[in-house]
């Protein structure tokens, strides 16, 4: 019993372009190489995926659902720490080139805002 060849279509293949990487002495110009090429990648969201999963990570430690059990704040409180600290570093990032669009960091600031207005609220709602 023998196996038959079985023809493959590989013309998609032909349009396919390979990334371009040029060689740099510069640190800088290699961070920027990077981010650049990243961004690219990502179709410009890197930075928000980068802001998101900061401000998640924040939020899953400092929350009182917590495993890691040391800060216990509550969710909302928790949550205004997390997007405070994501849009901080966000105009952070903004400074070294890692963001490219400032409208990233805008959102997290106004999502800040409004977390700090609904805890103003709650606390002088009791």
């Amino acid at each position: 019993m023998s196996i038959a060849e079985i023809p493959m279509n590989l013309t998609g293949l032909t349009n396919i372009t390979s990334p371009s990487l040029s060689v740099v002495t510069n640190p800088e110009n290699i961070f920027q190489q990077i981010v650049n090429n990243a961004n690219t990648y990502t179709s410009h969201w890197l930075g928000f995926f980068m802001l998101l999963s900061i401000s998640f990570i924040l939020y899953w430690s400092l929350s009182d659902r917590s495993p890691f059990g040391d800060f216990k704040y509550d969710d909302m409180r928790a949550l205004s720490i997390s997007l405070g600290i994501a849009s901080i570093i966000g105009v952070k990032a903004i400074e070294l080139g890692l963001i490219m669009n400032f409208v990233t960091v805008a959102q997290f600031t106004y999502l800040f805002l409004i977390s700090l207005i609904f805890i103003f609220t709650y606390e002088n709602k009791e």
